[in-house]
């Protein structure tokens, strides 16, 4: 079948290239088509009779009838379409509502019609053919992706709400599916460790030629579950079973264990190979013929991608899938070169706003396609076939150059006050909303500057500039950091679970100095900006900006305490069990407690690698812990020092900051209580009491564990000589 679709498709490749260079030559006549039609179409339509779309003749016409809209300015033609009521943003009725995070944590809507399902198929086939004209060996093996349920609800009319990912994956013809990986009911398993693991047993019996997926975070989560999972896979590609150890649905399981068959030379083969890394699988022993990565490139990804060339054939060539969201298609991406992709022009209507002009929100002066310059920044509205109309996007984009005469884009960042670095996508809403509940009793008395993102020793971290009529002393001030980071959770529940996984650093609270606010909008005026409408965003991933404000003091919340969700009592209880604390008084230990952070790993997630510097003391809570310790040389590994409830992990930190020469690895639902070194060594540095028995057990336990480990590597040695 694969070849089959490799002769279909690979004839048509240069003319479907060709084709769209020659409209990217005319993108004004271009655009002004595609517009013609999306109005024609749907004149009749609410939205379209509400602004008369039957008046409207021209691109002048379009802008000055139809206002730019947002996702609540559209929400009662949603709201009705979702209750039934056809013909409401587009004459033809959704098949699916996607769904998409919005700024209150309630999800977006978006519409997806036959029409819109047809655009971006179009676009597809044109990126398709790029990467196939590049990589002719991308369709020799499966392609593996990941993509979310199609159905994770219905709307009151009864059409389904979910992932247009899996909507678009469950209705491929046979020819195309047959191309993929795994079948679709993979992706409706309910348990996340389970759900990958299938995924990975499966292609591990395969031969992957691409992987496909938006965000190379995946690619980096795909590539760490493999290693963990090695010896369940290895087994099983073995046997021709698939383990017991995961929750899988009993039908789904039916399902999957009927196409598994025996095959112990592939076992061999690829545990040969993980042999010579530790006895953990990488994607490049599984897959070597893969030819090519698919996924996002720009924006805040990069500390993803740098991790490609240790999983992957180092070099392996990743197209950037092009500017995509729920809402459009934006781009497409012709080269390896860079994120940047041509402006989706044939399927798509664009406007654009430089990001200094302060009359965008009004729809003036809204520029068009072809009066974009090269290296300018610009937000950008979009018009769809899916009935979003001049559609405000909230992202930054930048034109890095032309195809033909068509802009070449690359997205830059959210724009307006959204950042999102894991996932959270963290709202200036939210943020505004956590500074006001927090600081309510100083309503008034202080100017909340900005939240600025940023990326600290490789980990994302919010930094909060606020200037106070009369600043807090240390106390109060961390007291205030400590209250927004929990406000945040309240307000963003993904910022809640990156910040309880340890994705996301504690926040920071700087104490500007007083009249840096003032001092930084004189400057700004004398560069230009209009004084009268002068504003700034709220929440901003440009770290540069919070070095325009002198600092006061710099105050970084602790990590989440644990006293929140369990009983200190028997926490103390529970410690004291345990040598290294069971000389402290009570107050002692509970400064412990509540400096301490409480984490959750699944069995086979990675707590902290080899060579890596955690700078984290572990407590066990529930569950266990182990420990590997390889001849990176030799390519061995020892038998694994287990950790269990009661035991401590990694007190090597308290005392050293050098790299680890274990990777610690989860055997089970584990939970941990997590201190970091520098709050640890506060403690005992302040009670000297304390800090000196304390040292002197951890480095009672170190040495016994390196005892045992010198013994295992004098065993070793003496079984490997002739």
């Amino acid at each position: 079948m694969r070849a089959i679709l490799k002769t279909i498709i690979g004839p048509i490749t240069a003319v479907t290239l060709q084709q769209f260079r020659s409209q990217c030559e005319r993108p004004q006549d271009t655009q002004r088509d595609v517009l013609n039609q999306i109005i024609s179409h749907n004149s009749e339509s609410a939205f379209g009779r509400d602004y008369g779309f039957g008046a409207i003749n021209t691109v002048h016409d379009f802008q000055n009838k139809v206002p730019v809209s947002t996702y609540d300015t559209l929400l009662p033609y949603i709201d009705k379409a979702l209750q039934g009521e056809p013909q409401q943003l587009t004459m033809e009725q959704p098949v699916l509502f996607a769904t998409t995070s919005g700024t209150t944590g309630v999800p977006k809507y978006i519409p997806v019609t036959p029409e819109s399902k047809k655009s971006k198929s179009k676009l597809m086939r044109i990126w398709m053919a790029s990467v196939l004209a590049d990589y002719p060996t991308i369709f020799d093996g499966k392609v593996l992706t990941i993509v979310s349920p199609e159905v994770e609800s219905y709307s009151p009319g009864g059409i389904p709400c979910g992932a247009e990912s899996g909507h678009g994956y469950r209705a491929m013809g046979a020819a195309v599916r047959s191309n993929y990986s795994a079948p679709y009911e993979v992706y409706e398993i309910k348990d996340y460790d389970a759900k990958y693991y299938v995924l990975l047993r499966i292609a591990c019996g395969q031969s992957i030629s691409v992987i496909y997926t938006p965000n190379p975070s995946t690619v980096v989560l795909l590539a760490e579950r493999l290693g963990d999972y090695t010896e369940h896979l290895i087994g099983d590609i073995r046997d021709g079973t698939l383990s017991s150890e995961f929750a899988i649905e009993p039908e789904y399981r039916a399902l999957f264990e009927t196409n598994l068959r025996p095959d112990p030379q592939r076992a061999a083969e690829i545990e040969k190979r993980a042999s010579k890394n530790g006895g953990r699988l990488l994607p490049r022993h599984v897959w070597p013929d893969l030819a090519c990565i698919c996924c996002w490139k720009g924006g805040s990804v990069g500390m993803y991608l740098d991790r490609f060339d240790h999983y992957f054939t180092p070099g392996i060539p990743v197209r950037d899938i092009g500017y995509y969201a729920s809402e459009v298609r934006g781009s497409i991406v012709l080269s390896n070169e860079s994120s940047a992709g041509v402006l989706s022009i044939t399927e798509n209507f664009f406007e654009f706003s430089p990001v200094d002009d302060d009359l965008a929100d009004q729809g003036k002066n809204l520029l068009l396609a072809h009066e974009l310059k090269q290296g300018d920044l610009y937000y950008i509205y979009v018009t769809t076939k899916a009935g979003l109309y001049r559609y405000e996007m909230n992202d930054i984009v930048e034109v890095t150059g032309f195809h033909g005469k068509t802009p070449i884009i690359r997205f830059v960042q959210k724009g307006k006050g959204v950042v999102s670095y894991t996932g959270e996508k963290l709202y200036e809403s939210q943020v505004i909303s956590a500074v006001e509940s927090v600081l309510a009793d100083r309503r008034g008395s202080y100017e909340f500057i900005a939240a600025v993102g940023m990326v600290v020793d490789g980990m994302p971290q919010y930094v909060f500039l606020i200037e106070f009529a009369e600043p807090p002393d240390e106390i109060e001030a961390k007291r205030i950091i400590e209250e927004l980071d929990k406000e945040l959770g309240l307000q963003n529940s993904e910022y809640l679970t990156k910040r309880k996984s340890g994705r996301i650093r504690p926040p920071v609270l700087r104490v500007i100095k007083h009249g840096e606010f003032n001092n930084y909008r004189k400057r700004e005026v004398d560069k230009g900006k209009n004084d009268g409408q002068f504003k700034i965003l709220r929440l901003t991933a440009d770290a540069s900006f919070a070095e325009e404000f002198s600092v006061e003091r710099q105050i970084e919340a602790t990590p989440t305490t644990y006293e929140e969700t369990s009983d200190v009592a028997d926490l103390k209880s529970m410690l004291q069990q345990n040598r290294l604390f069971s000389s402290m008084d009570d107050e002692t230990l509970e400064d412990f407690i509540n400096s301490a952070e409480e984490r959750e790993f699944q069995a086979g997630e990675l707590v902290y690698g080899e060579m890596g510097k955690s700078g984290e003391m572990f407590f066990v809570l529930e569950g266990k812990l182990s420990h590997d310790f390889s001849l990176a040389n030799a390519g061995d590994e020892f038998e694994p020092i287990v950790v269990g409830e009661g035991e401590v992990s990694n007190a090597v930190a308290v005392v050293g900051d050098g790299p680890s020469y274990l990777s610690c690895t989860a055997l089970s639902h584990t939970r941990l209580l997590v201190w970091r070194a520098a709050e640890v060594s506060q403690i005992c540095q302040q009670k000297p009491e304390v800090g000196y028995p304390f040292v002197a057990e951890v480095a009672r336990m170190l040495l016994a564990r390196l005892q045992e480990v010198n013994q295992r590597l004098l065993d070793r040695l003496e079984w490997g000589m002739p």
